[in-house]
């Protein structure tokens, strides 16, 4: 029965990878409304809060374009790895 399961530990490992790669870093997409309200909690002049000049908000969304497409690559990775590990690849 292990034997049998064996060959399939390291796909369902990667699929895993994924799924847990997208759960952490969901949390980090923000879009332009909640950068605003992020960054008006924060001592920032009105003015430069609304034109999105604040360094907070400034922030906030390069943190949000940086884990967007990290979680790109990251995907593209393990997708690559999840499909090489299958064991429909491997010879007979």
């Amino acid at each position: 029965m292990l034997l049998t399961i064996f060959p399939w530990l390291t796909p369902i490992g990667l699929a895993f990878d994924l799924v847990g790669v997208s759960i952490v870093t969901w949390g980090a997409f923000v879009n332009p409304e909640q950068a605003l309200e992020l960054g008006l909690h924060t001592y920032t002049r009105l003015d430069e809060a609304l034109q999105g000049t604040s360094p907070r908000v400034r922030h906030v969304l390069t943190q949000s374009r940086r884990a967007k497409w990290g979680l790109l690559f990251m995907v593209l990775g393990f997708g690559l790895q999840l499909i090489a590990a299958l064991p429909i690849w491997r010879l007979r």
